[in-house]
């Protein structure tokens, strides 16, 4: 199609010798017509979705437009795929796209990506492939248009290991000096039972303005992390990192700011896999003193963190945290199958009230994210929830923050609802948000006939079923039209009719959290290539809320 030809400029050396090549990318593409459901994603042609997105892969800036990041794959076959990062307008035309290789590197991908809300810097992490096939850490700051400032390599080679380190999740920090850029994700570092290596928690923090360490350098000058390895002495898997709020916490650094972690610790043949949630110190990161540092579950079955939020109490400047939620899933629930398990703990980790959810199939049941709403003061947890005869289905529930107590729990697809999943198989949960007025959204994929669709559903704060007659007419009659399509639901399915997915759902802000209506999506889709083939590629796919 015309309007997806790319233009391609030379490959220039970016930074210090032997880091990653770019290519700058600049798209000629006519404005996006996305008004409806099931009309058209951006297909972004020069992708290769390998591994899978993650909902920390996209990102939105206040203007509308949207980045995000993963395996660049060059159509020419000229250059070999790599990390790329990509920018798409509000119109829906990819504004431009920036490649990251080297030839001294065998593969790379991009993982996570996070942008300040005037969209200036784009911050992005992903993974190197190094000849001797182990994965290392790369974390870049782009400019608005796409060019790259500064890019920095994180290789764990302490006590001689140099194994796997690989990226989770990217968070920015505004303060009254430089932003501050933390990156979590999991390294190779720990020796395990039968001489294997396990991995471990890291998080490293960044200077936006240079890329230089904040927390110093180790073994030969590589960025020094913040590292916790478990009692057990086995994998660390880290889950997600929290910060204050975009915009809060001032202060000039170093401050008191706590950087909040959670994620699955191996604690031993006793209790197997724990939760292991840590609070430390933006300032001293090291300071293993600390009274709120480390809070760990102790059950005798695995639980599994899947995903951390904070309340914060923003009076003072920076802000302090008032509560700390975790979710994830247990083995210990009914039938020794897994449940939800949603923990809420005081500013020093204590446990202040734990909830389970065991759905109605009383099978397994796994939460994947918890996202607490400050605007309407309520805790949202969404995951996979198995049902009566329809297998996996995404159930999401509302809390009170103070007391763990269920609000309401709708499930996607309803009970009966067979025209929501005519195949009644398989529904999956991946993202959650929610906006100013406690509207939650999730995205996910949902099986139909004979392959999996993207779907996703918002609900009101009393737990009702937005989006009905609410479609904007595609045929220019205005939102009041009526319900254009007898679905309560965004359902996507990719011009080739195979496997599609939502990962990540975004809402369009300004600096005041105002949301503006447009819902983004990022995620995969089987589309119509070249000769007849039919390719995996990412889609971004932006719909427009009516009466709002």
């Amino acid at each position: 199609m015309d309007r997806n030809r790319r233009i391609m400029a030379a490959c220039v050396v970016v930074g210090v010798a032997g880091l990653l090549l770019a290519c700058r990318v600049a798209d000629a593409q006519p404005a996006w017509v996305q008004p409806a459901r099931e009309a058209g994603a951006t297909e972004l042609l020069d992708s290769n979705p390998t591994p899978a997105p993650t909902r920390f892969g996209s990102h939105v800036v206040n203007d509308g437009s949207t980045y995000v990041t993963g395996r660049f794959h060059d159509p020419t076959g000229v250059q070999p795929d790599c990390f790329g990062v990509w920018k798409v307008g509000p119109d829906g035309s990819v504004v431009w796209t920036t490649p990251l290789s080297n030839p001294n590197y065998l593969d790379c991908y991009g993982v996570c990506v996070t942008a300040p809300l005037d969209g200036s810097t784009v911050f992005a992490a992903g993974v190197l492939k190094g000849t001797s096939g182990k994965d290392l850490f790369v974390v870049c700051l782009l400019g608005g248009d796409g060019s790259v400032i500064w890019q920095t390599i994180y290789n764990n080679t302490i006590n001689g290991v140099s194994g796997d380190d690989v990226p989770v999740v990217i968070r920015v920090r505004s303060t009254n000096g430089p932003q501050e850029v933390f990156v979590g994700g999991n390294s190779q570092g720990a020796t395990m039972s039968g001489s294997s290596v396990g991995f471990d928690y890291i998080v490293l923090k960044f200077n936006s303005t240079t890329g230089a360490s904040m927390w110093g350098t180790e073994g030969a000058g590589y960025p020094r992390p913040f590292r916790y390895n478990g009692p057990g002495n086995g994998d660390d898997i880290l889950a997600d990192i929290k910060l204050p709020p975009a915009g809060e916490g001032g202060g000039t650094p170093p401050d008191p700011v706590r950087v909040l972690m959670t994620g699955t610790s191996y604690g031993g043949t006793a209790t197997k896999n724990d939760w292991a949630t840590l609070s430390i110190s933006n300032s001293d990161p090291f300071n293993l003193n600390d009274p709120a540092w480390l809070r760990r579950t102790t059950l005798p079955g695995n639980e599994v963190a899947t995903s951390i939020d904070a309340k914060y109490n923003t009076t003072p400047n920076p802000p302090v945290i008032v509560n700390a939620f975790v979710t994830g899933y247990s083995d210990t629930g009914v039938g020794a199958t897994n449940d939800y398990r949603t923990t809420s703990y005081d500013p020093n980790l204590g446990e202040v009230w734990t909830a389970t959810y065991n759905g109605p199939g009383n099978k397994h049941d796994m939460a994947n994210k918890v996202l607490y709403d400050r605007f309407v003061d309520t805790l949202f947890v969404s995951g996979d929830s198995w049902g009566v005869q329809s297998g996996y289905d995404i159930a999401t529930i509302a809390y009170d923050p103070a007391t763990g107590q269920s609000l309401w729990i709708p499930r996607y697809p309803p009970f009966g609802a067979a025209r929501f999943n005519p195949a009644n198989k398989e529904d999956r949960m991946l993202d959650l948000i929610a906006d100013k007025n406690g509207n939650s959204y999730v995205v996910g994929k949902s099986f139909t006939v004979a392959t999996f669709d993207l779907v996703a559903v918002s609900y009101t704060l009393d737990g009702a079923v937005r989006w009905l007659e609410r479609d904007y007419d595609p045929q220019g009659r205005g939102c009041d039209y009526g319900n254009l399509t007898g679905r309560d639901y965004v359902q996507y399915n990719g011009t080739a009719n195979g496997d599609d997915l939502g990962a990540s759902i975004r809402l369009a802000s300004d600096e005041d959290y105002n949301h503006l209506g447009d819902v983004v999506v990022f995620g995969t889709a089987l589309t119509n290539g070249p000769g007849g083939t039919h390719v995996q590629r990412y889609i971004v796919n932006k719909y427009h809320q009516c009466n709002r």
